[in-house]
């Protein structure tokens, strides 16, 4: 048989058509924004930016998350893989570097 639990707690309420004064809670945490092609220093092309609010634990665990992507142990299932532009340019630097080395040992 079904056995109620207890009462929920009363909530404040406000008069009808009276504005409700939220506390503000900054910018969206993932506003997105149109893509840019931008460069670092050393002419490496930065893939991407997100703005967060700083919370030290949940930065960390971001950011082994998305190193963990990025090494290629989450790349082989992204949903993006076919068409990957970083993929391929990954794809024709390993070649050439295979090319570079084979021209090297037979010279």
């Amino acid at each position: 048989m079904f056995e109620p639990g207890p009462p929920l707690p009363e909530l404040p309420s406000t008069p009808p058509n009276q504005p409700v004064e939220l506390e503000p809670q900054g910018p969206p945490p993932d506003v997105v924004e149109e893509p840019q092609v931008e460069y670092d220093n050393h002419g490496y092309k930065i893939v991407g930016r997100k703005q967060v609010q700083y919370d030290g634990p949940k930065l960390d665990a971001h950011l082994d998350s998305v190193f963990q992507f990025w090494r290629a142990s989450g790349s082989l299932t992204c949903e993006y893989r076919n068409g990957c532009e970083w993929r391929e340019e990954k794809a024709l630097e390993a070649a050439a570097s295979f090319q570079n080395g084979r021209r090297a040992s037979s010279s």
